[in-house]
């Protein structure tokens, strides 16, 4: 008795650590090292449970993670998106917790390194079910290791599920490891695959960003934030008082108040040469009476002064349900090339017909593309940028919650290293960040803590192919193969130890 009760408490004290560690794993508080061991703990629970009741405990506790883990990462406050905060916390603890039962019910019925590949490649599959939620990628555990630059090469290769391969793998190697005693001879299989593996990554990622450096030619690009009179006024505006053309006036005065603080501080960077100019989404809030005028005056700024004008649009028609959320693309010339719509919305933004695809304008400064904010957390929507040889992405962000303005750019930036294109991305509330297509970070300024709102970027001009932005989901369709014909091993596996039990 005395040893069942201990056993117990052992894997109870794993439960907690690895719920624990689901708090700084691609949230708020992220900590890389914590992504690495987090899942070993898990697992580790999961496999000494002889009785799927027992792993039914698992359930409450990844649940009030979650909840936990949730807390400021909704992109708007809690009073209007109760109902997006519960949905995107049982979305979470389901992508949380599916992987542990799909191991669960299938290593323990095979041996060796087929059983320690049975983790990773659940993780790939569902990590990237997950990112087809309304959440996209948001919260997966891999953006953690944003500072790790060697090892997150590898997602050129394979996207983020790639990252999220080598954690799970790393996870089932220990518990592997654990479970024989931690005696070498055991598991030297399972351990030198892994390690020749990882080995691998790390050098194609030093190796990438060592001989592989961006092209030497760049081109100014100029971002430009307003800092708004007050958090969240326009998200206030139309979602707590629903566009009301009670207070439509007064919210009017804030946008052209706005607009002439927009151009005027734009004006400012013009003589340092900028060719491409850009502004966050949400900052130009345009009425749409005042929308010909403004689009006008945009077309105006670009002929008198030259550039590549990547404005942005919040349309607000007063008492009307959805909101166009938009980039104009302007030559030099004047004339507008493309408007790109917000293809991703979030839960409390319904948006008038979204883009659905991005476009792309042809330069001498290479080919450009541009996104909205939600877009960039879904993989499969920005990699028609890297099929489309796009070198550079201009994004329009606004990052309205405090605790998600730098995790929230860091996300974003590894469609870029995903598709060979550097990343512009000018934020509201924010962090305003740009990044070559290996991650090197080439300019930033933060919302909160920068008095200057403008900001210079020497972005190079030429981006590079990439076997992700070329093959896709390849490692997951792979995963999805395996998990398939592990099953197939696991039934038969079962069948004959009945048999055998039969026999005997």
């Amino acid at each position: 008795m005395m040893g069942k009760k201990s056993v117990f408490n052992w894997n109870l004290l794993w439960l907690l650590l690895g719920c624990t560690a689901l708090l700084f794993m691609g949230g708020k508080w992220n900590i890389s090292f914590v992504t690495w061991i987090g899942p070993v703990f898990l697992l580790r629970f999961f496999r000494t449970c002889t009785h799927w009741r027992r792993t039914l405990v698992a359930i409450p506790l990844v649940l009030a993670a979650s909840f936990v883990f949730m807390i400021g990462l909704m992109p708007f406050p809690p009073e209007i998106s109760v109902l997006a905060w519960v949905i995107a916390t049982i979305i979470v603890t389901i992508f949380n917790l599916l992987p542990y039962f799909v191991d669960w019910m299938l290593a323990r019925r095979l041996t060796g390194l087929w059983s320690a590949l049975v983790f990773p490649a659940a993780v790939s599959v569902i990590h990237f079910l997950y990112s087809l939620s309304p959440t996209g990628t948001g919260g997966a555990w891999v953006y953690s290791l944003w500072e790790m630059k060697s090892l997150i090469q590898v997602v050129s290769l394979t996207g983020i599920w790639g990252l999220s391969f080598l954690v799970a793998f790393f996870a089932s190697t220990v518990n592997a490891w654990w479970e024989q005693g931690f005696e070498l001879r055991k598991t030297k299989n399972t351990i030198l695959v892994f390690a020749v593996l990882l080995s691998l990554v790390l050098v194609y990622g030093g190796l990438r960003r060592t001989f592989f450096l961006p092209a030497a030619e760049t081109v100014k690009v100029g971002s430009v934030v307003v800092e708004w009179p007050e958090n969240n006024l326009f998200w206030r505006y139309l979602l707590m008082e629903k566009a009301s053309e009670e207070k439509a006036p007064e919210y009017r005065r804030h946008s052209l108040r706005m607009q002439d603080e927009l151009f005027a501080l734009s004006e400012q960077l013009i003589p340092a040469g900028i060719k491409f100019l850009a502004w966050p989404t949400g900052n130009a809030v345009v009425f749409a009476e005042d929308e010909p005028a403004y689009i006008e005056r945009v077309r105006a700024f670009a002929r008198e002064h030259g550039i590549y004008f990547f404005p942005s649009i919040l349309l607000i028609r007063p008492g009307a349900v959805y909101t166009e959320n938009k980039v104009l693309a302007v030559t030099p010339d004047g004339e507008v090339a493309f408007i790109y719509h917000k293809t991703e919305a979030s839960f409390d933004e319904p948006l008038e017909e979204p883009s659905g695809k991005l476009m792309f304008l042809d330069t001498p400064y290479g080919r450009v593309s541009t996104a909205i904010c939600l877009d960039m957390d879904f993989p499969g929507l920005i990699r028609q940028a890297g099929r489309n040889k796009v070198d550079i992405m201009l994004v329009a962000a606004d990052s309205p919650t405090v605790p998600i303005s730098r995790y929230h750019t860091e996300m974003a930036m590894f469609r870029g290293i995903e598709n060979g294109f550097s990343t512009v991305r000018t934020v509201l509330e924010g962090l305003t960040m740009s990044t070559d297509y290996q991650g090197r970070v080439l300019s930033r300024m933060d919302y909160y803590t920068t008095r200057e709102k403008i900001l210079i970027t020497h972005v190079p001009v030429k981006g590079v192919n990439t076997l992700y932005s070329a093959w896709g989901d390849w490692l997951v369709w792979l995963s999805a193969l395996f998990l398939l014909i592990s099953t197939g091993r696991a039934v038969s596996a079962g069948r004959q130890k009945i048999q055998r039990n039969n026999n005997a």
